[in-house]
């Protein structure tokens, strides 16, 4: 799915000053997909830019072992240098990051794309991933870079223009030609369209200025609005892809170790075959050598013309055979024994020159064997567990080992809410917008107390309020009847967001989570839970990011268990801090 403008346009309001004035300490390309490791007031992440994709993320990407040469000369303009900006083309699909003296252009229209990197002074294309020439622009090396035709930008349009230029084409459909002169996404104009009464396929002669002006207002309130979390939503539907790219390049390791396995296979079988013959014809040489005048009498014998019971003559293939003991013997009756003997042992050289080849071939085959690694998530024996449903959300099981699973994201939201809300669950959200939706999972029928203020707590410490480093917060269940996607008339909902009517059974708890280790290794859960656990960590909201919070939480661990942590890994721990930061208290 390739991003659209208004999400770009989103990203940027989001991310910008993420990215501004960050340093280039890494370049890789995986496919069409470059990963920027930025460093940045002590932080690093990961920029990933493609032809159709931007997000961030600090979630572990597999790189290739060897770069292609468009990376290679992205390394030479751009490591160590500091990004100054990065803005998109007027409301258009192309990302730029500028630099000191160069810009990094990605013109995000999929297979159609490209990425470049531009001399900030002449203009001139320094480097190029896919080469391309139009009638009206070229896009190779040395060529100036001339930008695209782009829409006319709705942000820069006052009402009196917009209305002159859609009225202008009175003909035609309204929805495809606000899409056409300004370039916003269909999902879009069609919402704004919804909320101003239009319908989409309604010509443009029969819409009143009134409804022109609505249409004109909505879609300019809609960039104006800032979707919370894009560059979640953005990750989480692109990064799978470049997973999903190891995972090729994990099935072609596959293959090619595969075949040369069986090459393997093949090669010993020869060898064995080969070892076989240069016996037979080592015991051949040895049993003609014990019988050479009995073979040289018989020889002589049939060119004389004597007719002999045991003596087989082929005149046409000068073929001699007889036999002996038992055991047939061939030979050339123009050679004598001795010279037959003598054609063994040079079959019997040229035999052990092949053992040797096939051996050495084998010994280099062993190695390209052992140089293929192929690293797979669980190790080879292992049968990988399939994931619950509830693994893909945020999740622990309260003292009464009900379920209380909570969403990540926007994304998420819809998903937990409309899949997985069943009529006998709780749901829970923050009084103050910016909580995940939880759902307590059976808790109409079977909740306690206990199991309410635990998901409630929960629910709180992935919300807003700890990014905010607020300590105490309010936080409200009700029942799935009183949850619904339909808005008021003339209202919009946006995605991940419901509308709640009805009651609401409101708490006022601390933002308090538990980090405690027990025989199954490290979990995390509302202090609620855990109060009388030990070991055990309390983090709270704080400014302490999450490097510093790791050797904390671990120090305190070790001088409760009285030993050093060796089995948990860093990232175990920071996967379990809202927000990634916070307070050991």
């Amino acid at each position: 799915m390739e991003l659209t403008s208004y999400e770009l346009y989103q990203w940027l309001k989001e991310n910008k000053e993420k990215v501004k004035e960050g340093k280039i300490e890494k370049i890789w390309q995986i496919n069409d997909n470059i990963i920027f490791r930025i460093y940045k007031g002590g932080e690093k992440f990961q920029l990933i830019v493609g032809k159709d994709k931007v997000f961030i993320t600090t979630k572990n990407i597999k790189k290739p072992t060897y770069p292609p040469s468009f990376v290679m000369r992205l390394r030479k303009y751009l490591l160590r240098k500091k990004i100054l900006d990065v803005y998109m083309q007027e409301l258009d699909r192309v990302l730029v990051l500028e630099f000191e003296d160069v810009l990094f252009i990605s013109e995000l229209f999929g297979n159609r794309g490209n990425i470049l990197l531009v001399d900030k002074e002449s203009k001139r294309i320094l480097v190029v991933m896919e080469p391309k020439e139009w009638k009206d622009r070229i896009l190779k090396i040395r060529k100036v870079y001339e930008e695209i035709e782009h829409p006319l930008n709705i942000l820069k349009t006052n009402k009196e223009e917009f209305i002159q230029m859609v009225t202008n084409q009175k003909d035609e459909i309204i929805t495809r030609e606000i899409i056409r002169r300004f370039g916003i996404p269909r999902d879009v104009v069609i919402k704004a369209e919804d909320e101003c009464n239009i319908e989409e396929k309604e010509k443009i002669r029969y819409v009143s200025k009134e409804k022109l002006l609505c249409l004109y207002e909505k879609i300019k309130e809609m960039y104006e609005f800032q979707v919370p979390s894009i560059n979640e939503v953005l990750e989480n539907r692109y990064l799978k892809e470049l997973l999903v790219i190891e995972e090729e390049e994990i099935r072609q390791k596959e293959e090619k170790k595969s075949k040369v396995e069986r090459d393997i296979e093949n090669i010993k079988k020869a060898i064995e075959e080969l070892k076989k013959k240069i016996i037979e014809e080592e015991d051949l040489a040895e049993f003609m050598s014990i019988h050479a005048h009995e073979i040289e009498r018989a020889r002589k014998e049939a060119l004389e013309g004597e007719s002999r019971e045991d003596v087989e003559i082929n005149y046409e293939s000068k073929n001699l055979r007889l036999l002996i003991e038992g055991k047939s013997i061939k030979i050339n009756y123009e050679l004598n024994v001795y010279q037959n003997i003598n054609l063994v042992y040079e079959r019997i050289k040229r035999f052990k020159q092949r053992l040797k080849d096939l051996e050495r071939k084998l010994e280099n085959l062993k190695q390209k064997a052992e140089t293929i690694r192929i690293e797979q998530p669980e190790s080879k024996g292992k049968v990988k567990k399939k994931a619950a449903w509830y693994e893909k959300f945020r999740w622990f099981f309260t003292s009464n080992k009900l379920l209380c699973v909570a969403a990540k994201d926007a994304s998420t939201n819809e998903v937990l809410i409309k899949k997985y809300m069943h009529n006998n669950d709780l749901v829970f959200h923050s009084l103050e917008p910016g909580s995940p939706f939880a759902l307590l999972k059976e808790g109409k029928e079977k909740a306690k107390d206990q199991d309410i203020l635990e998901c409630a707590q929960f629910t709180l410490c992935f919300s807003k309020l700890w990014k905010a480093e607020i300590s105490y917060g309010e936080v409200f269940y009700v029942y799935p009847e009183q949850v619904s996607k339909e808005a008021p008339s003339g209202e919009y909902i946006g995605k991940g967001m419901f509308m709640i009517r009805g009651k609401r059974h409101i708490y006022k708890l601390p933002l308090e989570m538990a980090l405690i280790i027990d025989e199954e290794g490290l979990k995390s859960g509302p202090l609620i839970k855990y109060i009388n656990y030990k070991p055990r960590v309390v983090i709270t909201p704080g400014p302490i990011p999450a490097k510093e919070l790791i050797k904390k939480i671990k120090d305190r661990f070790e001088n409760q268990l009285g030993k050093k942590l060796k089995n948990i890994k860093d990232e175990d721990i920071v996967a379990r801090i809202p927000y990634g930061k916070g307070y050991v208290r």
